[in-house]
């Protein structure tokens, strides 16, 4: 490693500890239940007024997902999906197909045994 890529580094390295011991006090954790696992969401910010709006915008986020593609939620979209498709053809949102696309993608290749 030459000289300058160690000093860029010590330099990083110091900076990161320093913002960390500084934000520490800031720094909140919240755990919530959401897909039928502990999710864990830690905000670092000093104003609490925000802090609470990241937790809420966070977790609200979260549980949009989880309305959308629970399996543990028979009301969620891809739990209809799954009783449905068989029989009829169902209309699914922009974000379910986004996923369900993705991973059509990448179990592919594997289907094909490549």
């Amino acid at each position: 490693m030459n000289k300058f890529a160690m000093i860029a580094s010590v330099a990083i390295v110091v900076v990161v500890v320093f913002v960390f011991v500084w934000l520490r006090p800031y720094a909140e954790e919240r755990l919530e239940i959401i897909m039928g696992t502990v999710c864990s969401v830690t905000i670092i910010e000093k104003d609490t007024t925000l802090r609470e709006k990241a937790f809420a915008d966070a977790f609200r986020q979260m549980r949009i997902v989880e309305k959308t593609l629970s399996v543990f939620n028979e009301t969620s979209e891809l739990s209809i999906v799954n009783k449905e498709a068989a029989e009829k053809e169902v209309v699914v949102s922009e974000d379910l197909y986004f996923v369900l696309d993705g991973g059509k993608k990448v179990s592919l290749p594997f289907e094909r045994g490549i």
